[in-house]
């Protein structure tokens, strides 16, 4: 399943007009190899058409890039709205517990929220680099 979908996604950006454009224009530009018999004038229209693939194989890899760190940050949010759900009910048990006067139990539950917002901040924080 897991391939089905990155051939999908490998197809999604080829078909992306900065890259198609200039990898067939490159195979185009190749194909004039064939109609020289000059090999000097043949090695500069590969040169050439090397240079448009180029170009077009850049494009995909940003592309490839700019998906992968949307994917990322999608994942980071996920993650950050979990640990603020945490926080919001275990905030709301705390509440419900005002009126008991259990303020050791408070104390400790209080503790135990400031880590799971610290959890929250390194979560979001951009300490980690992106691969």
């Amino acid at each position: 399943m897991r391939k089905k979908e990155k051939y999908r996604e490998f197809w999604v950006t080829f078909k992306k007009p900065r890259v198609l454009i200039f990898i067939l224009g490159g195979i185009a530009i190749i194909f004039l190899t064939f109609l020289t018999e000059n090999n000097a004038f043949e090695i500069v229209i590969s040169g050439l058409a090397s240079i448009f693939i180029g170009i077009g194989v850049n494009n995909f890899s940003s592309f490839e890039t700019h998906l992968a760190d949307e994917r990322q940050l999608k994942n980071k949010i996920k993650h950050s709205l979990k640990v603020m759900q945490i926080t919001r009910s275990r905030i709301n048990m705390i509440h419900n517990e005002l009126g008991g006067h259990n303020f050791r139990q408070m104390k400790d539950e209080l503790a135990e929220l400031e880590q799971i917002i610290s959890l929250s901040i390194s979560l979001i924080s951009d300490e980690e680099k992106l691969d």
